[in-house]
């Protein structure tokens, strides 16, 4: 409001910070150039096969931590984002940072990240990263789609705060089944040259002329998209502050009580494809003769292996949270009520060429299974705002009513910045989950498959880490009891 067409703009330096959904430790956002060569795409421990994008997995064992029925694929994780992790901002000027990345191989990666602030309380900010690579051997191309929405408001007299989050992953990874021969990698010709120095020349599995030269009649999509809609009313005691001519005032709140509702919808879908079947390629599942197989090119009437399986739940929470202690770093405790709804639907689909630019879907049925879980919820953190203060956190849910009764999550962590040493954390978890829902269901046009899993997995997890800055080291050990261990 303060603008003018002299020379008495206001010169204020740029502040970008951002907090997590439940947190209250504020971050600066990190606009140095200094490891923009580390693309940081994957964690630490985490791999790929080679391309970005593609599927990984976590090197270092580690259970997934969840709570509740899931559908179980996780080899996209890496990628994409997460609704319980969106940074929700405020920044004093609009903030926008681009990248553009071009590799050897056509490996291509585009971020954006843009925020700025409605008014001083209330700020929106939207990220975007597209990642396509076709990768160093024939089709095995990732093209993956990847975008989150926050906004965040709170009323002028502090009471009343609302956080709206929405993330959507799109994730498309072609499979080539792998080389046909290995051997073929370290062949040379007369004159000792590598035969196959363009690693693109060596046929692989799912290789089929007639489809493409470039795609992959074989691929996994996956499709995610979850919303959350959190808002609170906190009471306390209001300090009002005037300026010194009393024409502007702020007002500062010592919370001591904050009712907060969470509504979450979240949807995933999982989609298989093989348009061009090998009976021999999925003997140990079913035995199918396949229509217009081992053609060179398509013909009408020819079969595919289609699956498809979709998740849906909706969570409603309430939750009532009380502040102890001194207010500028107060002891949160909360307890609160939740119910949710999961359905799981599996969809066997078939695909018959009709033309060369469109195909006609015949679908067999459908499996489906929907539940209704209500559990409890309860929290006790306080963070270390200042060097020597001492950090710790406790979270507990449990069902108490429906198909998942019984099952629950606990997490517990205590912390401490050590003078002149670094900061070191001790911690502990249990988990009781049933299996996920693709490990015990599976269905296409030919076969319908359902394994019994029915024994609940239990994860008993003692953990420590000590970071210490000045010898740049970071370190940790990790103990993990498990009972009845699933995995796929």
């Amino acid at each position: 409001m303060n603008k003018t067409n002299n020379n008495k703009w206001k010169n204020e330096g740029s502040h970008t910070t951002y907090t997590k959904q439940d947190g209250v430790e504020s971050f600066r956002v990190d606009t140095s150039i200094h490891f923009f060569y580390r693309l940081g795409y994957l964690a630490d421990w985490t791999r790929d096969m080679g391309n970005i994008g593609g599927p990984a997995q976590n090197l270092f064992y580690t259970p997934e931590n969840r709570f509740g029925p899931n559908l179980g694929y996780h080899v996209f994780d890496a990628g994409a984002y997460n609704i319980d992790s969106l940074n929700y901002y405020s920044t004093n000027h609009p903030f926008t940072d681009f990248s553009y990345r071009l590799g050897s191989k056509l490996e291509q990666y585009l971020g954006i990240l843009h925020t700025q602030n409605i008014k001083p309380n209330w700020n929106f900010a939207f990220e975007y990263h597209k990642t396509t690579s076709a990768g160093f051997y024939k089709i095995q191309r990732n093209n993956n789609d990847n975008f989150f929405f926050t906004t965040n408001y709170k009323s002028l007299d502090k009471h009343y705060e609302l956080k709206f989050g929405l993330v959507y992953n799109k994730e498309q990874h072609d499979e080539n089944g792998g080389i046909t021969n290995e051997r073929a990698l370290d062949s040379v010709d007369q004159t000792g040259a590598k035969v196959y120095s363009d690693r693109k020349t060596i046929d692989v599995v799912n290789q089929h002329d007639g489809y493409s030269m470039t795609r992959s009649p074989v691929f996994n999509n996956m499709r995610q998209m979850t919303m959350r809609l959190q808002h609170s009313y906190m009471w306390g005691q209001t300090d009002t502050t005037y300026s010194e001519d009393s024409t502007q005032y702020s007002f500062k709140l010592k919370p001591r009580w904050r009712l907060t509702h969470t509504f979450e919808l979240s949807t995933q879908k999982h989609t298989y494809e093989d348009l061009t079947p090998d009976s021999l390629r999925y003997a140990t599942l079913f035995h199918h003769t396949f229509l217009g197989a081992g053609g060179g090119y398509y013909v009408a009437g020819q079969d595919s292996v289609n699956t498809v399986q979709k998740w849906v739940y909706l969570d409603n929470k309430v939750a009532l949270n009380c502040f102890l202690g001194n207010v500028d770093n107060p002891a949160i405790i909360g307890a609160g009520l939740g119910s949710r709804y999961d359905v799981f639907t599996s969809t066997p689909v078939s695909n018959f060429l009709k033309d060369s630019l469109s195909y006609k879907l015949y679908t067999y049925g459908q499996d489906r299974t929907s539940m209704v879980n209500n559990y409890l919820y309860g929290v006790i953190k306080k963070p270390a705002l200042s060097p020597s203060a001492w950090q710790y956190q406790a979270e507990a849910q449990l069902f108490f009513t429906g198909e998942e009764k019984g099952k629950f999550k606990l997490d517990a962590a205590l912390g401490k910045n050590v003078k002149d040493i670094g900061a070191l954390v001790i911690g502990f978890s249990q988990q009781i989950n049933t299996s996920p829902y693709s490990y015990t269901n599976y269905e296409n046009a030919f076969t319908k498959d359902s394994f019994n899993l029915s024994k609940d997995e239990i994860i008993n997890s003692v953990y420590g880490r000590l970071t210490i800055p000045g010898l740049k080291l970071s370190c940790g050990v990790s103990n993990y009891i498990i009972t009845n261990y699933i995995f796929g």
